[in-house]
């Protein structure tokens, strides 16, 4: 059944280049995973990539630059007749596109990183279904886009909460994605580094140890509410918004004149409507102020919850 869920994710998806076999150094990689590295090349804009641009047939052969543009490749450990991509790392490759469900076929990857390229769109849950994979790294180093245009590699959707509960993840670095959605339920005890700074994120951080995050750990420029769990501002710059509600409820809010009404259906007033919680007009909101009652009843009508930061 697994294969078969592969199988259609690779081919149940259009594609503008014919798939091919492997060859060179990545003569040995398994169909599906060879396949998924050129859907992967041809999603992404592989031709226009500043680097291993040529290795749609050969990914194996990516090692320009060791340390931020490499592909690494491994024996299978019951059978050296077979290669996987274990590590994909483009950073700063020129990568342009969103990320195709085919990776999904790199069941042995355990790391991929795509910092400081342009990914754009949601991205997939099926990242938490590769049981390898412990590091991921996407967004930019720096929250405004420096010259760039910041419509073609915003990311949205949010991030998959099941990430975090990846039993195997060491590192999850998404850093100015503008990803949005609710802030993480849980950490995995794996944890060692966290960057998710400039992600929109909204709601709860969770109890945890925050002491962990041993490598790193940015969670700034988030809105989280309040109250922030032990840790999260010191450790990680976390800061909150604290959500309260209004002491009188919206229904009991009325307009009132403090002198004789008159007119059609006595709706002016020379002193002025007020929105007030009383006829007494002991309480009430000094913000605004109308000589018809129209307007005044619309606005007390949409009286709500306030947000304090």
């Amino acid at each position: 059944m697994a294969k078969f869920a592969i199988f259609s994710l690779l081919f149940g998806q259009s594609c503008q280049r014919a798939l091919s076999a492997c060859s060179g150094q990545s003569s040995r990689l398994s169909q599906t995973e060879c396949h998924a590295w050129q859907m992967f090349f041809d999603s992404t804009s592989g031709p226009t990539w500043q680097r291993c641009n040529t290795l749609r047939s050969d990914p194996c052969s990516c090692n320009e630059m060791d340390d931020a543009i490499h592909v690494i490749c491994a024996n299978d450990t019951s059978d050296e007749t077979i290669q996987h991509v274990t590590e994909i790392s483009m950073y700063g490759n020129g990568l342009k596109g969103k990320l195709p469900d085919a990776l999904a076929g790199f069941s042995s990857l355990r790391s991929l990183s795509m910092n400081e390229d342009n990914i754009n769109g949601p991205l997939p849950a099926f990242l938490c279904t590769m049981t390898e994979l412990e590091y991921i790294w996407a967004g930019w180093l720096v929250p405004d886009d420096f010259g760039r245009n910041t419509s073609t590699w915003k990311m949205s959707g949010g991030i998959p909460q099941c990430l975090f509960g990846h039993p195997k993840m060491k590192g999850i670095w998404l850093r100015n994605t503008k990803l949005g959605g609710s802030a993480p339920s849980m950490f995995p005890s794996t944890l060692i580094e966290l960057g998710l700074e400039g992600n929109n994120l909204t709601g709860l951080l969770p109890e945890f140890n925050y002491s962990q995050f041993t490598v790193e750990c940015n969670l700034r420029n988030n809105p989280f509410s309040c109250p922030l769990p032990a840790g999260a501002a010191e450790k990680c710059g976390a800061t909150c918004k604290e959500v309260v509600k209004d002491i009188t409820p919206a229904s009991s809010w009325s307009c009132e004149c403090a002198s004789a009404p008159f007119g059609a259906d006595k709706a002016l007033c020379s002193t002025r409507w007020r929105c007030c919680t009383n006829s007494t007009m002991g309480m009430c909101d000094s913000s605004f102020a109308w000589g018809g009652k129209h307007d005044c009843q619309a606005y007390c009508d949409k009286k709500i919850d306030v947000v304090i930061v």
